[in-house]
């Protein structure tokens, strides 16, 4: 098990299938990684069966974690929030992304946020009052992430999600960002508020 770490990233892209992620654990999932690099910086891209991950920065580490760090545990909390649907997706507004995780071997994401604890945006305070919130997804299908970081940290103050649209008859979610999409199909999501 290795853990590869960038700092200072300029762009990311994840597109994952779950299923076939899932079945090719045992065999390896991972079919090629390559690193092309300028001097410390570049563009780390992981080929995966059924999808890929790039990311465009800087190589900070890499390192094999003790052998207790092996076995997969849950990185979502079970811990039952406020269910994510039309209504609940409009607090996603203007909220600022601060992370991403996903674990294959249960098949959940999570991201997390800084939401508006105001929800009147139309007197947004010089600094906007932000609490953390948690969207976890259960059963994940497939998921899509593609941003620009420069984009995103020029639009931190005022958000750098633009809006979120939730499908729950399909089970698809748009977490629409200033210059980038997060798309993940999943049987239920739920809003975390810490």
């Amino acid at each position: 098990m290795v853990d590869i770490g960038c700092h200072h990233l300029q762009s990311f892209f994840l597109l994952l299938d779950s299923q076939e992620l899932s079945d090719n654990v045992w065999p390896g999932n991972v079919q090629d990684v390559h690193f092309d690099a300028e001097g410390r910086a570049g563009v780390l891209r992981i080929y995966l069966a059924g999808g890929m991950l790039e990311a465009g920065g800087s190589l900070v580490k890499s390192n094999s974690p003790s052998l207790r760090a092996r076995s997969p545990v849950p990185i979502v909390s079970v811990v039952p929030g406020r269910r994510l649907d039309g209504g609940a997706a409009g607090r996603l507004s203007f909220a600022v992304l601060t992370g991403l995780s996903h674990s294959v071997g249960s098949k959940q994401f999570s991201v997390q946020l800084l939401v508006l604890k105001d929800v009147d945006i139309g007197r947004l305070p010089d600094v906007p009052v932000r609490v953390p919130v948690s969207v976890c997804f259960e059963g994940v299908r497939s998921c899509t992430v593609r941003l620009d970081q420069t984009a995103m940290e020029w639009h931190e103050r005022l958000g750098n999600v633009a809006n979120c649209i939730v499908d729950e008859k399909r089970g698809v979610f748009w977490l629409y960002l200033r210059n980038g999409l997060v798309v993940i199909e999943a049987d239920a999501a739920s809003m975390l508020f810490d």
